[in-house]
């Protein structure tokens, strides 16, 4: 790691920038889905699966117990009266409860500060019945829900998310520039360059409408941005305050990745992560225990695995380049599983970041590179996924008929 924080720790990001998904239930009836609205039909919810486990044992101390529930729940009925962790005596946690965006997962929080449980036995429970938690249509939880786990010694801890600040609502953002072709680029969220307009190219933003346009030519490259385009000398409302925070907010996002300790090398020094089901923590490819010092995904796609947590983080480091994803053949994807979500993966590199090159299949997590990012193919038109966001320091972004689209926080 030592490697990769002293390198990353001289990277700064100069005045000039160095530097939603829309969520449908296609259920209905009774299958507890929700219907479009995510009401939850005609079904009384259930709770589909809780972190940590039950029965688990060497629990990390700050992971804040959690349940998914099968549909959409009524966040009032959901609380620290009807969702409570008790120690091996009995004894209440106090704590705070909170439901995500979704209103489908619970997380519970213990009051005390730190945030996290100390060693030993515990039991979570979420009532059911005319009092318990209820789903959005007015069902309620059949009957209580409970499960029981073991903390560790208090030498383990989860990973926290890292604050984006300014950064989280952009989809992408360059040091020099944004360059688009292909008609069928979409990025849900803000763009910007900490340079003149000229430096965007191939895009036009939609606030207001028809907003901004940036050297777009009809029929070769018209890529629409959902939220604003943010440059030196545009929009003439924001004399860039907006883009110099986004300098400042990556700069100590990018030394949050970099300065985290204990990454361990899960490609056996090859640097291939294709293939492979990672749990939540950091991983690391550093020079000369991994080859080349980067991270590829190439022989297959990689699943990122929560493991029932919905908080599981995954950070990813890298001391030269990467990822790179896919290969001149054959697209790779990112696949989440066990609750994992894109808001909470990160890859951090100090050199260029390539994904998909023959166009098609889907990244996810936050990107941030010191170098430049190409992502798509133009010999392609198949659509490439990002599920998360793209950061550059001081070399363009270059995208070809690219999907960004911005996690929900």
């Amino acid at each position: 790691m030592k490697r990769f924080e002293s390198y990353a720790n001289r990277l700064t990001w100069s005045a000039a920038f160095m530097l939603t998904a829309f969520l449908a239930g296609c259920g209905g009836g009774d299958d507890g889905g929700g219907g479009i609205l995510g009401g939850g039909g005609n079904a009384a919810p259930t709770v589909l699966s809780t972190a940590p486990a039950d029965a688990a044992t060497n629990v990390c101390v700050n992971q804040l117990p959690s349940a998914t529930f099968s549909q959409a729940m009524n966040p009032a009925s959901v609380n620290a009266t009807s969702f409570t962790v008790a120690d091996s005596t009995g004894t209440p946690v106090p704590g705070t409860v909170a439901m995500d965006s979704t209103n489908k997962v619970a997380t519970f929080t213990p009051s005390a500060l730190p945030a996290e449980l100390v060693p030993g036995t515990y039991t979570a429970t979420i009532n059911g019945g005319a009092n318990g938690a209820t789903g959005s249509a007015g069902k309620s939880l059949a009957a209580n829900k409970t499960w029981t786990f073991t903390t560790d010694d208090g030498t383990c801890r989860v990973q926290a998310p890292v604050t984006l600040g300014a950064a989280s609502t952009f989809g992408a953002a360059s040091g020099s520039g944004i360059n688009n072709t292909g008609t069928l680029t979409k990025i849900t969220g803000d763009a910007g360059a900490t340079a003149p307009s000229a430096s965007i190219t191939g895009l036009h933003d939609m606030t207001p409408p028809p907003g901004v346009v940036f050297a777009e030519v009809p029929g070769a490259n018209v890529g629409e941005v959902s939220g604003t385009i943010f440059t030196q000398d545009t929009p003439a409302s924001d004399p860039n305050t907006k883009i110099a925070a986004v300098s400042t907010d990556l700069d100590a996002a990018f030394a949050d990745l970099a300065g985290r300790s204990g990454g361990t090398d899960p490609s056996n020094g090859t640097g291939e992560l294709g293939g492979l089901t990672l749990g939540p923590g950091i991983y690391l490819a550093q020079l000369p225990q991994v080859a080349g010092g980067a991270y590829r995904i190439t022989t297959g796609d990689l699943t990122l695995d929560a493991q029932n947590d919905p908080n599981a983080v995954f950070v990813f480091q890298m001391d030269t380049d990467g990822p790179a994803v896919g290969d001149n053949v054959t697209p790779r994807n990112v696949i989440l599983t066990g609750g994992a979500q894109a808001k909470n993966v990160y890859w951090a590199t100090n050199g260029s970041v390539a994904i998909n090159p023959v166009g098609g299949g889907t990244m996810v997590g936050t990107i941030i590179a010191r170098n430049a990012v190409t992502i798509g193919s133009a010999a392609s038109t198949a659509v490439t996924n990002v599920n998360g966001r793209v950061f550059a320091f001081t070399n363009p972004i270059t995208m070809t008929n690219t999907l960004i689209t911005v996690p929900a926080q």
